[in-house]
């Protein structure tokens, strides 16, 4: 699974995407279990210097490889990020008359030179041109660059240490959870048997009490060759 973060020049949390992997050859047969979505992030962040903050929900994907392809970096861009500015984006910058505040402007994506983002195939160029004709601008950091000019992973050197840790309480929960309804279950089975034990027990207590009536009440019959028959 690939997980992937950006964040505003104001330092707001864009809504996060991860992307896991398949092995199925069909991508019309990608499918998630619901469960895995349980527990994944809400930002709650105010883009466009709106004023209001709001909560957005994270996204997820399904890829063959379980990472970023050309496709979905396109798709990040027109269904994830673009949408939290609206109307702010426009091709040239526009600013109140009087107070001179910024009103719209053009957007400043800046990404690391990952998979997709530097494909030479022609309809990523075609998409760079839809971009830029909506004020859109795509930028990317330089390939095997100091983290000097790589916002992120400053981001990230505080980031992962916690997510480390983050794992392994929540691994440990998980774990503990397992743990305690195996022993449920292997107590519940051993109850089970217990109780078949003595159902059967009490069956065959009965059974000899009636077996020793039986002999004492009606004896046998001998037969002419001398076996006995019980009688009914």
């Amino acid at each position: 699974m690939t997980g992937v973060y950006g964040t505003t020049g104001a330092g707001y949390l864009l809504p996060p995407l991860y992307v896991f992997s398949s092995n199925a050859k069909d991508p019309d047969n990608f499918v998630i279990d619901p469960v895995v979505c349980e527990g994944l992030p809400t930002v709650r962040a105010k883009y466009a210097d709106d004023g209001l903050l709001a909560d957005y929900p994270s996204f997820v994907s399904v890829r063959h490889s379980g990472s970023v392809d050309t496709s979905l970096w396109h798709d990040l861009n027109k269904l994830v990020y673009i949408p939290c500015f609206g109307d702010k984006i426009s091709v040239e910058p526009v600013r109140d008359p009087h107070t001179n505040k910024l009103i719209s402007g053009p957007l400043i994506v800046k990404t690391d030179a990952g998979p997709g983002r530097l494909s030479k195939e022609s309809v990523s160029i075609e998409f760079r041109e839809e971009m830029a004709a909506k004020g859109v601008h795509i930028l990317l950091s330089l390939p095997n660059g100091t983290a000097a000019t790589a916002e992120m992973d400053q981001l990230y050197s505080k980031f992962k240490p916690r997510c480390s840790e983050s794992t392994i309480r929540v691994a440990g929960v998980k774990m503990a959870n397992r743990a305690a309804a195996r022993r449920t279950h292997e107590e519940s089975i051993r109850q089970r048997k217990e109780e078949s034990v003595a159902i059967d027990d009490d069956l065959d207590e009965s059974h000899d009490e009636s077996d020793d009536d039986d002999d004492y009440d009606t004896p046998p019959k001998r037969n002419a060759e001398g076996r006995g028959v019980r009688v009914m």
